[in-house]
């Protein structure tokens, strides 16, 4: 079978700060990723106030057939150098990483 990963880029990993050293602590995590109000799409919230956060979200797909393609709509807006999506077919990259495509694109990927 072949396999197909949807990857929003991850973000660079953050840097502790040591409690006690004149500086606060830092506050690891963001918000969840989860689906908007219609189930179309997910997001992963309002992470302004985090920096240098990773955040993945990957799926990974077996298919059987060995012929035939995948079609999917997709829509980003991520900080541009650091947060994106990415596709993969076969660990090979079949949609480079975009960080902003703010309206509706449709990608085939020949399998």
């Amino acid at each position: 079978g072949r396999r197909a990963a949807v990857k929003p880029a991850a973000r660079r990993p953050r840097t502790p700060v040591t409690p006690g050293l004149g500086a606060e602590p830092v506050e690891f995590g963001c918000e969840p990723w989860v689906p908007d109000e219609l189930g179309t799409s997910i997001h992963s919230g309002e992470n302004r106030n985090f920096n240098r956060v990773v955040s993945t979200l990957e799926l990974m797909v077996n298919i059987v057939r060995e012929h035939g393609y995948v079609l999917f709509r997709y829509q980003v807006d991520s900080e541009e150098g650091y947060d994106g999506l990415r596709f993969e077919v076969d660990w090979s990259e079949a949609l480079p990483q975009i960080s902003r495509q703010l309206t509706w694109r449709e990608l085939r990927v020949n399998l």
